[in-house]
């Protein structure tokens, strides 16, 4: 190796060449080798790919499907998608599938086995983290409930990148089953909300947060149900959960919560339940979920909302 110390102090490369078009040839030569050297070396990996336009300002409750080959991320070299969701529309609700190909276009898509790659119902911005396995990964949305045509569409966003280790599952949400509502206790009839929120079958368990912001009157009580259908019919729809009574003396102001999950040895037959006695869950849910509130008895108002965890 070229003692560049010794040249600079002596004018010349002990033992070596003293004509200096040979040392320059030399230097040339020990260079290229550092090079080569260099180039053989192993690299760092990429940790993150490029970011792919899935879907922009989606507006339509057709369902969509990734035909568009500039939708589909290359994953080669990496091995989990990370998927941005922009819904600013809290009245639609749709359900997202990360889908695998080893050609970009949809020919021969499929939908990625994890549960990691199926959000349900959603109803406002969220991210994904998939593992996947293809060479090409998009998102697929379908069951879109409505469209507002004054108001921003969905929009999907995703990059592959090398994942350090398992993705674990988490709880996604909150969904707004009830947004934050004032109920005037003012009528016996049954009110019904959220018969759009679908998607939920999804998850393994579902968690129901129930935040009562004020009290009632002494004389007013209200009845807040979930019930949940596989199809949408009104007939359909059975009660899961009923939460206790709200009146001024029974619930005051705070935070409430019930968790369902899907029974493990199936749910025996019985007959739609439509008014649940108040404080019981039923172990089971279909896709669809929404809330009903009636009156117990006449008087006063409360504020109420009912988010929804999904367990995955």
């Amino acid at each position: 190796m070229i003692d560049l110390k010794t040249i600079a102090e002596n004018g010349q490369h002990p033992g070596g060449p003293t004509d200096t078009e040979a040392l320059i040839q030399q230097v040339l030569a020990e260079l290229l080798t550092i090079k080569n050297t260099l180039r053989a070396a192993p690299r760092l990996p990429t940790i993150k790919g490029p970011t792919y336009s899935v879907l922009a300002n989606y507006l339509s409750t057709s369902d969509f499907t990734p035909n568009d080959v500039n939708a589909w991320a290359d994953c080669q070299g990496f091995n989990a998608l990370h998927v941005d969701i922009i819904a600013p529309y809290s009245g639609r609700f749709a359900n997202f599938l990360v889908m695998g190909a080893e050609a970009p276009g949809g020919a021969a898509a499929f939908a990625l086995p994890s549960p990691l790659a199926r959000l349900g119902a959603v109803n406002q911005n969220f991210s994904m983290d998939v593992p996947v396995s293809t060479r090409f990964a998009s998102v697929r949305v379908q069951d879109i409930t409505a469209v507002d045509a004054t108001l921003p569409g969905y929009t999907v966003n995703a990059y592959p990148y090398i994942s350090d280790g398992p993705i674990i599952p988490f709880s996604r949400g909150p969904f707004d089953l009830l947004p934050t509502t004032t109920i005037s206790v003012n009528t016996a009839s049954t009110i019904f909300r959220a018969a759009g929120n679908i998607g939920f079958s999804h998850y393994s368990s579902l968690i129901f947060v129930l935040t009562l912001t004020n009290s009632l009157s002494a004389s007013g009580a209200v009845n807040l149900r979930i019930s949940t259908s596989i199809d949408g019919t009104n007939g359909n729809f059975d009660d899961i959960v009923s939460f206790l009574q709200a009146a001024a003396a029974a619930l005051p102001t705070g935070v409430y919560v019930a968790r369902v999950a899907q029974a493990a040895t199936g749910f025996n037959d019985r007959a739609v339940v439509t008014a649940l006695t108040a404080q019981t869950r039923v172990d089971y849910f279909a896709d669809r979920l929404r809330v009903s509130y009636v009156a117990a008895s006449l008087g006063g108002s409360v504020i109420a909302r009912i988010q929804v965890y999904g367990v995955v």
